[in-house]
């Protein structure tokens, strides 16, 4: 009865470490969603220069690296070993952050 209870126990715990290493994943994501954001807006629709953007759009967490096109009017942004793409819209809807 004891074992039982003991495996019972370890199972739960195992279940949790299990689900809550898996709602992680999706916080890795948060880093760089949120600079492409911050920065794409910053820097298409503010028109502020790339050093002041880098700057505002920086967190506690940096991103490895970040890639501006200018043609394609996108920021591109690299962090936690995840992307995300944000692309300017217009002045009236700003930036849209793209899903992956």
């Amino acid at each position: 009865m004891k074992k039982r209870k003991i495996i019972i126990i370890i199972l739960i715990i195992t279940v949790f470490i299990g689900w809550k290493a898996y709602l992680s994943l999706d916080f890795r994501r948060v880093i760089p969603s949120s600079f492409a954001m911050e920065f794409c807006s910053c820097y298409f629709v503010e028109k502020q220069s790339e050093k002041h953007c880098e700057w505002y759009s920086s967190q506690i967490i940096p991103v490895s690296k970040y890639h501006v096109d200018e043609d394609k009017k996108a920021i591109k942004a690299y962090g936690l070993h995840e992307e995300a793409l944000a692309i300017f819209k217009s002045e009236r809807f700003g930036c849209e952050l793209q899903p992956k």
